[in-house]
């Protein structure tokens, strides 16, 4: 039998048999990388297509994908199996917006200099923002620091390929 065969067989099937009802909601978070994995040759390329077709087709379940893709092009391309009028684009936090969600995820205050190079770093994108807060955090249990510097944030910066989005500038502080 077909992965996908099994699939529909030994999940799908007794999902559906069980359902009385209920709403089924999957969700897929960060296909992002997965569709990475796929241009790498990890996984078929239609994988992800061929997934989404055998939990929509016939089944009562609702579908969402999460994918963190700037690049409309590519985003068109990678998920083109989708209706392109069922996508919606979350757009980039404002200064404030960032700042709030620091100040929520840290519990403790943080100096509003660093939640705006953090900001401008990361474009205001909050999948960014919330993966440079993870490593700025550990970095700072691991040293024991008690508060984050703007100099905390660049070491992170410059040891993180690919953690300010392409078209974003890198941005400046002055002391």
């Amino acid at each position: 039998a077909s992965p996908f065969q099994a699939i529909e067989e030994t999940f799908v099937q007794p999902i559906v048999q069980q359902q009385n009802g209920r709403q089924i909601i999957f969700l897929f978070d960060n296909v992002t990388s997965f569709l990475a994995d796929s241009s790498n040759t990890k996984f078929r390329t239609d994988t992800l297509e061929k997934l989404h077709q055998l939990l929509t087709n016939n089944t009562p379940f609702t579908v969402i994908y999460t994918a963190d893709i700037a690049n409309w092009q590519q985003r068109a391309e990678a998920l083109a199996f989708l209706d392109a009028e069922k996508q919606v684009e979350i757009k980039p936090l404002e200064i404030d917006d960032s700042l709030q969600l620091l100040q929520e995820s840290s519990g403790t205050p943080i100096v509003r200099e660093v939640a705006t190079y953090m900001h401008n770093l990361t474009g205001g994108h909050p999948a960014q923002l919330e993966l440079l807060y993870k490593k700025v955090r550990k970095r700072e249990e691991k040293l024991g620091l008690r508060h984050i510097t703007v100099a905390d944030v660049v070491h992170i910066e410059q040891n993180t390929p690919n953690l300010r989005p392409s078209n974003q500038p890198k941005p400046s502080y002055d002391i």
